[in-house]
């Protein structure tokens, strides 16, 4: 459904050390070079969640026509889940760990993001 290509180093970066931060403040201590590529982050960027769930609403809005203009039940009542679905897709979007994230980069990139994200801690 979505793109699986290697996602913005800076934007996975800012998001992988966030979260790693936020994961070795809960735990009391740093983590582990094993624990932070078990992390899981979020892989699609913020406006696309956002254009997805406008889609969403624009559907909602198509199977409110619907309802309101008479037309067959299942007619809008299968726009109603499809914009509920897509909806969803939006705001949960799509994660990944970031084992996998680094995989996608270059041998240096990855390395580099690896080391600045345990540096952040």
């Amino acid at each position: 459904m979505f793109a699986t290509n290697a996602m913005n180093p800076d934007v996975l970066s800012r998001q992988a050390i966030r979260l790693a931060q936020h994961k070795s403040r809960k735990a009391g201590r740093p983590l582990t070079k094993e624990e932070v590529l078990q992390l899981k982050i979020q892989t699609v960027e913020s406006w696309k969640r956002v254009a997805i769930s406008v889609m969403g609403l624009l559907v909602g809005a198509l199977a409110y026509t619907c309802y309101r203009g008479g037309a067959p039940w299942w007619i809008w009542v299968l726009f109603g889940l499809g914009c509920i679905f897509i909806i969803l897709c939006g705001i949960l979007g799509r994660k990944s760990y970031i084992d996998r994230e680094l995989q996608k980069l270059t041998a240096n990139g990855s390395a580099r993001l690896l080391d600045a994200i345990i540096n952040a801690l």
